[in-house]
């Protein structure tokens, strides 16, 4: 999870047409050690006071479909070990390839029970992924048989990050081994989502000292004891 610094100009084509370039691209490291919330983003929920607070738990990308990796895991996943912040890692759900060999790659990569907290599958398809797919149906069979993939190898259950959209149009479709699954929702600005969640993200303009530019933000949907429980849960 390097920051990445793009340096980018504007420039209009002989036709009229604005243009982007490139200038350089760099990556700063994390600042792990120093890692603290400053800003909640616009429209976020309104707290009292100064926006000061450590960060309690990171979630990091592992895989995308059969055959990307983050080349940034395994040390983000170090890092936050050896400093003592809760850590899970996440697949993003291709429609590119099928969801047996997404979930083999997740697995040897992921090392889950590594201190890890549970598994999680990121599924956000746009219209046309859903084609590619099969459709919303084809969509949740191949969500099962990762979280079944995934449960078998490691004993664990899949949290499931979707967006409020995707909840309310298709939650009732869900299998029952879906249904078992907790969900990281991502719903932005200040109103709380009103589906069942565990994690709420609800911004993706926060600000994190130790790490340049925006930053995705969640919390928790309970108590410090039952999130306490909620990380070691299989």
């Amino acid at each position: 999870m390097k920051n990445v610094i793009r340096t980018q100009v504007h420039a209009l084509t002989a036709e009229g047409n604005d243009t982007i370039k490139t200038v350089y691209t760099r990556t700063v490291d994390i600042d792990w050690s120093d890692l603290r919330i400053t800003a909640l983003g616009p429209n976020s929920p309104k707290v009292d006071g100064e926006v000061s607070y450590p960060v309690e738990f990171v979630f990091i990308k592992c895989s995308e479909g059969k055959d990307i990796l983050s080349k940034y895991y395994n040390a983000d996943l170090d890092s936050c070990l050896s400093h003592g912040i809760r850590v899970a890692p996440y697949h993003f759900f291709s429609s590119k390839s099928n969801a047996k060999d997404q979930a083999a790659h997740y697995i040897a990569h992921a090392r889950i029970n590594e201190g890890t907290m549970r598994p999680m599958l990121d599924v956000e398809p746009e219209s046309k992924q859903l084609k590619e797919m099969g459709g919303i149906e084809g969509c949740i069979a191949g969500m099962t048989t990762f979280v079944d993939e995934v449960e078998k190898a490691t004993g664990r259950k899949c949290v499931l990050y979707l967006n409020q959209n995707f909840v309310k149009r298709y939650y009732h479709l869900f299998t029952e081994t879906l249904r078992q699954c907790d969900i990281w929702i991502a719903k932005y600005y200040e109103k709380h989502p009103y589906s069942p969640h565990c994690i709420w993200q609800f911004s993706c303009k926060g600000r994190v000292n130790g790490i340049y530019g925006d930053v995705d933000l969640d919390v928790f949907n309970g108590s410090r004891e039952d999130f306490e429980r909620w990380c070691d849960e299989e």
